[in-house]
């Protein structure tokens, strides 16, 4: 007897969605709620919860807004934060 495949959903699969949940797995990891990443980047938080919703691609970002992230998460390297996770479980 054939049985149906059950689709299970594994987050965002585009690029776009990639970066966004890396955002977010940066902040939860430094410990950081949307607001306290805001206060420490000066970046918005209605702008940051955007990008981990996916609602605002990471890629359009100014090199300022992304460095101020970079700078409040502890990212040395801005591409840990503009990469996206797909290129790197490809490796």
């Amino acid at each position: 007897m054939l049985r149906a495949a059950r689709a299970t959903y594994n987050g965002p699969q585009s690029p776009k969605g990639a970066r966004a949940i890396s955002l977010k797995q940066l902040r939860i990891k430094r410990g950081y709620s949307q607001r306290e990443l805001a206060q420490r980047s000066g970046v918005h938080y209605v702008e940051i919860a955007q990008i981990e919703t996916v609602k605002r691609n990471v890629r359009t970002l100014s090199p300022d807004t992304a460095l101020r992230l970079c700078d409040a998460l502890r990212v040395a390297n801005p591409r840990k934060l503009l990469d996206s996770d797909i290129d790197s479980k490809a490796e």
